[in-house]
């Protein structure tokens, strides 16, 4: 497994650091893209990764459902940037299987 690029997510998780790869391999697995764009100093991306990721239940269903990308927002992807991927992440639910 590869760790997350910025902070010790206890290696759980298979974090891609290239959107194209991710995005690809999703598509193949049928399973859904989940991505964690944040930055090294923000202190809730560092809490999500080190101490939400971890949680048995959390990395379970991310391993099962999805396939996990990370990016630097700082100095984002350039796929990130397309229209219609911005698109998708304003429209993706805020919580999986639950009502808002």
């Amino acid at each position: 497994m590869t760790s997350h690029p910025d902070f010790d997510d206890q290696g759980v998780v298979f974090w891609h650091t290239d959107f194209d790869t991710a995005l690809a391999e999703a598509k193949k697995a049928g399973k859904g893209l989940f991505i964690e764009s944040g930055r090294y100093a923000c202190g809730n991306c560092r809490r999500l990764i080190e101490t939400v990721i971890p949680r048995p239940e959390v990395h379970a269903y991310l391993n099962e459902h999805f396939v996990s990308f990370a990016d630097d927002c700082d100095e984002m992807a350039p796929q990130m940037l397309d229209k219609h991927v911005l698109d998708v992440l304003s429209l993706t639910p805020r919580s999986a299987g639950g009502s808002s």
